[in-house]
């Protein structure tokens, strides 16, 4: 088993059955895990004991950027603190974001006692830097349970401060009426400086860790076609956007069911746990819905 820390989760005990796939040791699942491309708990979701999150006060954050002579690259797989002051909500995040400023951020808060996730938000869209500061604008989409105005989308601008691979920072508010704010200070360098090449992603990749139990296949030239359980059909691709790390871009069109929609978003592929194993972790929104599954070629 790889020894990749599990990024945010302060966890004191872990006694689950099947939270997270097939990846136990004797019942107990480790502390030992992954970077920000982690798959998602399964409906089973166990018994685990947490850690308090530490509270992220908006109004202490440091915010102001410092003077810089270029414009910093926000680039990273990142983790750490997120809070909806308008909600209540102080949870986790973990974010992809590409050299380039677009940008997949998911928030989500688990449950007391168990790995499912009783709030869950992800913000996509792109951001600029000038000097060491941010600001972008894009898209928050709720999975559960909702915004405060009962939408489940909304549009979405972020501001803050990028210190190049060590820290974003900032504030956010959307069109609903939620506002916050975040604090990735974890870069996972080991995981996002590696090399890219669609030739990673060639073959078939399942989804073990949902029910949709998506099935895709990938083609040399970065296309892929697959279905779900639940019906859908998938088509679309994923292409390069810095050789240096490893992040995709991603498209997909999904067909025939509830989540049908164009979508666009980010990918990581990555080691696994098991012997031989990669990830391939896809996070994308259509506008109004968003699609954040990880898949293994076991």
């Amino acid at each position: 088993m790889h020894s990749k820390v599990i990024p945010i989760l302060a966890i004191t005990v872990f006694i689950v059955a099947g939270c997270l796939g097939e990846h136990k040791d004797g019942g107990t699942v480790r502390r030992t895990s992954q970077s920000s491309g982690y798959p998602s708990a399964t409906p089973g979701c166990g018994y685990a004991i947490f850690d308090p999150v530490p509270v992220l006060n908006c109004s202490s954050l440091a915010v102001a950027a410092p003077a810089a002579d270029f414009d910093a690259l926000p680039g990273g797989y990142w983790s750490g603190q997120f809070v909806d002051e308008t909600q209540a909500v102080q949870g986790e995040m973990t974010a992809m974001v590409g050299e380039d400023g677009r940008f997949q951020l998911k928030a989500y808060r688990h449950n007391d006692h168990d790995l499912c996730t009783n709030w869950e938000a992800e913000l996509a869209g792109n951001m600029t830097t000038v000097g060491n500061s941010l600001s972008g604008s894009g898209r928050i989409i709720a999975v559960k349970p909702g915004l405060v105005d009962g939408t489940t989308a909304a549009d979405l601008q972020i501001e803050g401060v990028v210190e190049e691979r060590d820290s974003l920072s900032g504030t956010w508010n959307a069109s609903s009426g939620d506002a916050g704010c975040f604090q990735l200070n974890q870069y996972w360098a080991a995981d996002y400086e590696a090399p890219s090449a669609l030739e990673n992603l060639v073959g078939e990749w399942n989804d073990h860790y949902s029910d949709s139990r998506i099935r895709l296949t990938v083609d040399v030239d970065g296309s892929f076609a697959g279905s779900d359980q639940d019906g859908c059909s998938w088509t679309g691709r994923f292409g390069l956007i810095d050789d240096r790390y490893s992040l995709y871009e991603f498209e997909a069109e999904l067909q025939s069911c509830d989540r049908a929609g164009q979508y666009a978003g980010l990918a990581w592929h990555g080691w696994g746990w098991d012997p031989g194993e990669f990830w391939l972790t896809v996070r994308a929104i259509d506008g109004e819905q968003a699609l954040v599954h990880s898949f293994s070629n076991l």
